[in-house]
């Protein structure tokens, strides 16, 4: 049996709210800001710690450090999103991003 390659009208309609809708913009805005930003800042953590005196056993132990946090933060971030929604999680979360960025 071949399957329906045509997208149901359903599927159309539901795309068509969600590029009507402003917010959408504005959420991709932000995801495709923070996924361009986060690398390209990253690069620069082991040139940074470099210049502040760290040898490149430090620098290997920040950056596994770094991701070992980032994927224990990335679980309990999830959880709380399901818990309590993605709208307050992603209010409360955005200053903390901001400062920490600052620092």
């Amino acid at each position: 049996m071949r399957p329906n390659k045509t997208p149901s009208v359903a599927l159309l309609r539901g795309l068509r709210t969600l590029f009507s809708d402003r917010r959408f913009y504005a959420f991709a805005l932000f995801g495709v800001v923070n996924n361009v930003a986060f690398p390209v800042l990253s690069a620069f953590v082991p040139v940074k710690a470099r210049a502040l005196g760290a040898d490149p056993r430090q620098i290997a132990l920040l950056l596994a450090l770094e991701a070992g946090c980032f994927s224990l933060a990335s679980w309990f971030a999830g959880k709380a999103s399901d818990r309590f929604g993605r709208r307050p999680f992603v209010i409360l979360t955005q200053p903390c991003i901001v400062v920490a960025w600052g620092l």
